[in-house]
């Protein structure tokens, strides 16, 4: 598998001793999933159209040092779908993400021991799916020799969100 090209640019400034600021900006070239192939063992092969856009992400954050032990962070980050509307499916749901993260670094006094511990919650835009199965309608019409609105239609919505936890002790030796 062929992965998208990526550019990333990240900047950091030390507004005082005790406070940051972040912020940062991803292009990904998905533009180069146009499909997806399968081959099958009779020298078939199925095409899912994919045609997928090239898409952005940015963010920005704070950091705030509490006190020596303690590092406080907050962000927020939209991150572009790369999905066109007219390409949403069931297999592949996706649509724009907005990122709300709070965390927290603590440093005890355990040789070199950090706790990172950080909570997001990603709000992601309601949307709509009309998808027709391209290899029913590519078989029958193969069979048939007759084009037209035949194949599985898929009608459907998604309203979803995403909450992520996460906990990690480093140790530096």
């Amino acid at each position: 598998m062929t992965m998208p090209q990526t550019v990333w640019l990240g900047l950091t400034h030390a507004i005082t001793e005790d406070w940051r600021v972040m912020a940062g900006g991803t292009w990904t070239e998905w533009s180069t999933f146009d499909e997806i192939v399968i081959e099958l063992e009779d020298d078939g092969h199925i095409v899912q159209p994919e045609n997928w856009s090239n898409s952005w992400r940015f963010g920005g954050g704070l950091e705030w040092d509490i006190r020596q032990d303690w590092t406080l962070r907050a962000g927020y980050e939209y991150d572009e779908s790369p999905v066109p509307v007219k390409n949403n499916t069931a297999r592949i749901p996706d649509e724009d993400r907005h990122w709300l993260a709070l965390g927290f670094t603590w440093r005890p006094d355990w040789h070199g021991v950090e706790v990172d511990f950080a909570y997001t919650h990603i709000f992601i835009n309601d949307y709509l799916i009309s998808e027709k199965e391209v290899f029913t309608e590519q078989l029958a019409e193969s069979v048939t020799g007759v084009e037209g609105d035949l194949g599985n239609v898929l009608n459907g919505s998604y309203d979803s969100n995403a909450d992520v936890w996460s906990l990690g002790i480093r140790w530096s030796f």
